[in-house]
């Protein structure tokens, strides 16, 4: 079975170090296969952390995520069901927070994360990460966790149909 590479992004109750998840997207770039949750921190009693600024920008409501969104368990459920065996997928982020937030999640859920996220501009090599970086630049950040998988999934496909190695 080939190896999937499935972009993931978060979106986050704020910036700070005690902040925690409040959606996931993963998009596998070549099947297209994705997934998307809204997580609800009702459950976790450390959870507590929450920016007004920040919930301008994602435009997710408090109430609306504690009330409709998943438990960690199951989002590390949609997770799972987006990557398949941890062995053969390749998680991709574009930023070192996707990883604190994976973990947090994993955390809450009272498992162990099996998955590394690889951050893709340290997968580029040099000449590479700029050639990203201006097709990331011609995109807008939606603040949308699965669409801002797709656009970081698209920008990566986009080097690799000019035939640009960008991972090892």
């Amino acid at each position: 079975m080939p190896r999937r590479h499935v972009f993931i992004d978060f979106e986050a109750s704020s910036l700070s170090t005690e902040s925690y998840p409040i959606s996931v997207g993963l998009h596998e770039v070549f099947s297209g296969d994705e997934g998307y949750c809204i997580i609800s921190p009702a459950s976790v009693l450390e959870w507590t952390e929450w920016s007004y600024e920040a919930q301008k920008i994602h435009k997710l409501a408090k109430p609306y995520i504690e009330e409709d969104g998943v438990s960690p368990k199951d989002a590390i459920k949609v997770i799972a069901e987006a990557c398949g065996d941890p062995y053969k997928c390749i998680l991709i982020a574009d930023s070192e927070r996707d990883e604190f937030w994976l973990k947090r999640l994993y955390d809450a859920a009272g498992e162990r994360c099996p998955y590394v996220i690889k951050n893709v501009g340290r997968l580029a090599n040099g000449y590479n990460r700029t050639l990203l970086a201006l097709a990331l630049s011609s995109k807008e950040n939606t603040h949308h966790a699965l669409e801002d998988a797709r656009i970081l999934a698209e920008a990566v496909l986009t080097l690799g149909k000019a035939n640009v190695k960008w991972y090892e």
